[in-house]
């Protein structure tokens, strides 16, 4: 006998401006358009359509980015084709915004484009991963804001993870904190804060691998945080950062070591004994 695990219905939710606004593209795209000419490879800037609540995911504004992307044009022809879709008679931008900018500011009449293939809810999928993977510039808080986000425009969580990098965990305390805020949690748009507002309301208790992953997240915000702060200088001079590390944790430097030694592979575990011993050959532990 084959048995069949159904997920719990979820209670519905007011949706958000995200899940409003895929929405609307997708009514605009089952229209279809007047006419159905052959997609361009180039298209003048007016012609595109921006819908930022769906498809303009970072939160930040990085004029340094911007400015490098302009002056990029004063010396090449152009940069890479802008990701675009057709929904009705609009063709609507579905990533490349930095892009499309900079060829504004260059006074550029037209932009290379690609056009996507698929739904508006795979275009959002499409966005996500190629802003999110670890490579590219969004750190780890823009990732868990964009696997919030999905979670409030009803997306799989197989969708979410392979789209923004959270782990199934993380999805899973995302479902949780949503429940607790109800018709508050569309309105939210930071994942750092629907926490905070979360923390305050009942909220079902996390199993240990999503506290778990609640940590992991914590600390992969900080380790952004440090190399947008230090860049490599912490680990390419280890006897400095190890100094500032000290004059940061003071009292607390101890308990900073005890916690790091469980991140020390076997190998790190040997390297320290035979590089760190005193003078009668006992380890520094």
């Amino acid at each position: 006998m084959t048995l069949t695990l159904n997920r719990p219905k979820q209670r519905e939710f007011a949706p958000s401006e995200l899940l409003e606004t895929l929405r609307r593209l997708e009514k605009q795209a089952e229209g279809g358009c007047s006419q159905h000419p052959v997609d361009p490879r180039r298209l003048a800037l007016r012609d595109i359509t921006k819908a930022p609540q769906a498809f303009n995911i970072r939160s930040d504004k990085d004029q340094h980015h911007l400015v490098q992307l302009v002056r990029s044009l004063s010396s090449v022809t152009d940069l890479s084709p802008v990701l675009v879709m057709r929904c009705g008679d609009q063709i609507v931008l579905v990533d490349g915004h930095y892009r499309l900018e900079a060829y504004g500011f260059a006074k550029r009449p037209d932009i290379p484009v690609e056009f996507f293939r698929g739904t508006v809810r795979e275009a959002y999928v499409e966005v996500v991963t190629r802003n999110a993977a670890p490579t590219l510039q969004m750190d780890n808080r823009g990732r868990m804001d964009c696997a919030w986000n999905m979670v409030n425009a009803c997306f799989s969580r197989a969708q979410i993870v392979r789209a923004s990098g959270a782990s199934r965990a993380q999805v899973a305390v995302m479902w949780k904190a949503q429940k607790a805020l109800g018709d508050e949690a569309g309105q939210i748009t930071e994942w750092r804060r629907a926490m905070r507002e979360a923390a305050g309301k009942p909220m079902a208790p996390l199993l240990p691998e999503e506290a778990d992953a609640m940590i992991e997240a914590q600390a992969q915000d900080y380790a952004d945080r440090l190399r947008k702060a230090c860049g490599t200088k912490l680990w390419t001079n280890p006897e400095i950062g190890a100094r500032a590390i000290a004059l940061c944790s003071g009292r607390k430097l101890p308990d900073l070591v005890l916690h790091l030694k469980n991140h020390l592979t076997e190998a790190g575990h040997e390297w320290i004994s035979a590089n760190e011993a005193d003078e009668d050959g006992a380890s520094f532990y």
